[in-house]
């Protein structure tokens, strides 16, 4: 019912991607960059925030050595959470 994707990466990750996104179920997936502007310059994953795929983009950073949620965007992109 969920598929989960950790590392997206290339136009093989994307096809699948589009693929899972086809049959209904429910997506997580990361990505390493530095904010959600690195998804535009990505290979094959820009159409990901282009065509609104997640309900949710969530970016991240490390406190301390701690992965601490930084900002969550909505689905168009707006900002709903800014720490």
């Amino acid at each position: 019912k969920i598929i989960a994707i950790d590392e997206l990466g290339g136009e093989e990750d994307s096809s699948a991607l589009r693929k899972a996104s086809a049959c209904g179920c429910g997506l997580l997936a990361t990505v390493h960059g530095k904010g959600i502007e690195d998804l535009w310059e990505k290979e094959g994953l820009s159409w990901i925030v282009r065509d609104k795929l997640f309900s949710r983009y969530i970016v991240m950073e490390k406190k301390d050595g701690t992965p601490v949620i930084k900002l969550i965007y909505q689905k168009e992109l707006k900002p709903c959470y800014v720490s």
